[in-house]
This record gives C-alpha cells, structure tokens and sequence, in this order.
C-alpha cells in the first residue's frame, strides 16, 4: 500500500478515534488515551504493552497482521496523542509483526 495512503487512512482514523473518546469521556488526558488504546488492544486480543521509562513512555505492540498494519496502527496511535498536544518521539513500524512509538510524558516535554 502506498505510504500516503497509509497516512491518510491513518489521519482519518485518529479523527474518529479521538471523536469517540471526547463522546465517552469529554475531557481527554494523556492517561485516558493510554486507558482506551490498552483496553481496546485487550478486547482485540492484540499485544499492547506501555513500559515507563524516564520521560517518557514507550508502547510496544506484538501483532501477527502485516506491516502495512504496523505502519497504519502505530501512525495512527501517534496522530491522536499529536492532537492532544502530545509530544512523539520516536514511531516504529517497520516490522511485519509490531511496531513501538515512544511518547513524551506530559511534564517531560522536550
């Protein structure tokens, strides 16, 4: 799949996803976010593991779909926590089974 293809689909499903987090919870947080993509990797049956480093926090995800799935998933994790003001500091993708992105903890911005 084409990589603009991939971010577009990513942009539109990061829009959907943080719709319906405002809908279920109004205000959204960091922590909130992190609650949601857990539960729902959980209910899917999907590896999604948060490991607190100082910092920052870094999402790592074992899957057994493909890596146009990495790419899109990953991309599109990272596009919601831009949205809310989060800072991404480092998306990979480029394995056919996980993909990682570590994420500035909200007071350690850098």
């Amino acid at each position: 799949m084409d990589s603009d293809k991939i971010d577009e689909i990513a942009k539109k499903t990061a829009d959907y996803i943080l719709s319906e987090i405002k809908t279920q919870e109004g205000n959204v947080t960091y922590e909130i976010l992190i609650e949601h993509f857990m539960k729902w990797n959980k209910g899917n049956r999907l590896l999604f593991n948060r490991i607190k480093q100082k910092g920052s926090d870094m999402f790592v995800s074992k899957h057994s779909v493909c890596k146009n799935w990495s790419e899109i998933q990953c991309k599109t994790y990272a596009n919601v926590f831009e949205i809310v003001g989060e800072t991404v500091l480092e998306k990979d993708y480029d394995s056919d089974d996980s993909y990682s992105l570590e994420i500035a903890k909200p007071d350690q911005v850098v």
